[in-house]
């Protein structure tokens, strides 16, 4: 389906029947719009819709909680807009909006009365996490939803992988087959690349196609003839470009294979037979004809079944340690009376779409929905939302709203899935673009904008090449308090560090890295060097963004030898702090009540604050 753009908030339709994608970038002002949006469906809907009525949901408790208290205000402050002769600012576009409403008495009284009921009744209101939302599906539906009339106890999904990962590790490695690592060519995988990939794998929606003819089958299955027509092709005069013999040898190196040669076909060999590489290989003018010769097409349809083939055995492997540890995992939440934010999910969806009724009585419960965060929004999750806001003939009913930045779903973080964004995009009846940024200056935006026209927009290759950076606007709310640099303007605020010699390794450039943006902080950071507006730059200005909580940990203490305070968002245990070890010691020293060295170090620590004199004392 081809989405009908709409240029304004204003103009996008939210009665029945139909879908919104509103797209954005980070600063345009997605939460916003949301807020006016909610406003929208309380003061336009006909009939009335109460808050209970709109879904309200993000991705986390803590955007949830401030989502849910700006909605609030922006209640409260529509209503005291209507309280005030004060003139409207023209730069705010809802107080616009709703000035032009009010132009008689009885929209005026109306409005009034809903905003009224709508904060009297805010507290009900379904503001939340999508797992939150599904939990209460499930809480209020036990039966539809196979849970019990008591749902587990939420626990983080993450602590519970650990768990499986590591039992399912030492069965692996104690248990009564030794070599299967060996035997899905996984023989130097560690436990904590083991126990990333079973995670990933172990995702809701995640599906194994582990079947098919193995290796060994396919070979026998062969035309008898290909081994023969393979080197005879390979062979005849005319067909290669001098002195390029690689996709010949490939050639000859599958024709062995097939005669039994299990060593022929080698890595450089199997790209070769891979890519085919024509153009590098074959003469330009007889290119074509070599590629439709009836033994390439065959070698290739050969080649791509030994492909998969040699994948089944990792595959059936992954399938069946995903198959134990789902099992373990759902016995240990039955034992334990606990449930994981996935598991909240999967349950859902699969009642949802088991029963029709269920999904039925929830639209008439919620007919709206607007779903902030969406690009990290995974398949089943999607599915839940496709469900509820769909009837049993699949025509689309009700109005859900889904927010997103489809630059993001690249990434998939938390979860997101770039799949799912493109069916929600394809199935929407209309779009908008937020296309003005608030959060950066001119400059930045220009720079940006600038950037991407002459670097490409496409963001990514292959299933990302559709996905494009769009140029945006800026408005001038970040200029009222430029940066400046030894008193002037910065105008330039987009800069790249080249490193001029390249040390030779990825650890010595890492480092140079980490030492080049330390030196770089401290200096912009040096007395009356730069300045937000009128006021000094503080430490707090300043984020850096790192690949790996490694990095983190060692930008922190490269800014911590120059004197600079900072806080880093790695997550490292509280225990392996300098402060944990000294309450150790502390405690330690209290216990051990005849241990006179162990009370004076407690003594000596920073945490407890003694000095010589008391330890002489």
């Amino acid at each position: 389906m081809s989405a009908v753009r709409v240029a304004h908030w204003r103009e996008l339709p939210l009665d029945g029947g139909g879908r919104a994608l509103v797209e954005a970038s980070a600063g345009t002002g997605k939460t916003w719009t949301i807020g006016v949006l909610y406003l929208r469906l309380l003061l336009e809907s006909a009939p009335r819709l109460g808050v209970e009525q709109i879904v309200v949901t993000t991705f986390t408790e803590a955007a949830a909680q401030e989502l849910r208290e700006r909605l609030r205000r922006r209640l409260e402050d529509a209503l005291a807009q209507l309280a005030s002769a004060a003139p409207v600012d023209p730069a705010a576009e809802d107080a616009g909006w709703l000035a032009a409403r009010w132009h008689d008495d009885a929209r005026r009284a109306e409005d009034r009365r809903r905003l009224r009921l709508a904060l009297a009744d805010f507290d009900r209101a379904p503001v939340g996490t999508l797992h939150r939302l599904c939990r209460r599906i499930l809480a209020e539906h036990p039966l539809e939803g196979g849970t019990g009339f008591e749902p587990g106890e939420p626990t983080a999904d993450q602590a519970l992988m650990d768990e499986l990962a590591r039992d399912a590790w030492r069965v692996l490695q104690q248990g009564d087959d030794p070599h299967a690592l060996d035997d899905a060519g996984l023989a130097e995988v560690t436990l904590s690349t083991f126990a990333r990939t079973l995670s990933k794998l172990m995702r809701p929606g995640i599906r194994f196609e582990a079947d098919g003819d193995d290796a060994d089958t396919i070979r026998a299955g062969a035309d008898p003839d290909l081994p023969d027509a393979l080197d005879a092709l390979a062979d005849a005069p005319g067909w290669f470009q001098p002195r390029k013999r690689a996709l010949a040898n490939a050639m000859h190196a599958l024709a062995a294979y097939l005669r039994g040669d299990e060593a022929g076909l080698k890595d450089s060999t199997l790209k070769n037979l891979r890519d085919f590489d024509l153009d590098a290989q074959v003469l330009a003018e007889r290119a074509a004809d070599f590629a439709a010769h009836p033994v390439v097409q065959q070698a290739r349809e050969l080649f791509a079944r030994l492909e998969a083939a040699r994948d089944l055995p990792r595959l059936r492997f992954w399938r069946d340690q995903v198959a134990r540890a789902a099992r373990w995992r759902d016995e240990r939440l039955a034992v334990r009376g606990q449930t994981t934010f996935d598991e909240m999910i999967r349950q859902a969806h699969a009642a949802l779409l088991a029963r029709p009724a269920l999904a039925d009585a929830l639209f008439a419960e919620w007919p709206v929905a607007l779903v902030d965060e969406f690009q990290d929004t995974d398949a089943l999750q999607y599915g839940i939302l496709d469900r509820l806001y769909r009837d049993a003939d699949g025509r689309a009913r009700g109005r859900l709203v889904m927010i997103g930045d489809p630059k993001q779903a690249i990434y998939a973080f938390r979860g997101g899935d770039i799949h799912a964004y493109r069916r929600a995009s394809l199935d929407a009846t209309h779009g908008l673009s937020l296309a003005t940024n608030h959060r950066s200056s001119r400059a930045l935006v220009a720079a940006m904008n600038a950037l991407y026209a002459a670097a490409g927009t496409a963001l990514g290759r292959g299933d990302h090449a559709d996905i494009h950076y769009q140029p945006v606007q800026a408005s001038d709310r970040q200029d009222a308090t430029p940066f400046s640099e030894a008193g002037r303007v910065v105008a330039q605020p987009l800069v790249l560090h080249h490193l001029a010699v390249d040390p030779g390794s990825q650890a010595a450039r890492r480092r140079l890295a980490l030492d080049a943006c330390a030196d770089h902080v401290a200096r912009l950071l040096q007395p009356g060097a730069c300045a937000l507006g009128d006021t000094p730059l503080q430490p707090g200005d300043i984020a850096v963004l790192l690949p790996t909580n490694r990095d983190i940990v060692a930008l922190r203490r490269r800014l911590q030898d120059r004197g600079v305070p900072c806080v880093g968002g790695a997550r490292d245990s509280v225990f392996a702090g300098d402060w944990a070890f000294e309450l150790q010691v502390v405690l330690h020293g209290l216990l051990a009540e005849d241990d006179d060295t162990a009370l004076r170090a407690a003594l000596l620590t920073r945490l407890w604050g003694g000095d010589l004199a008391a330890l002489s004392a």
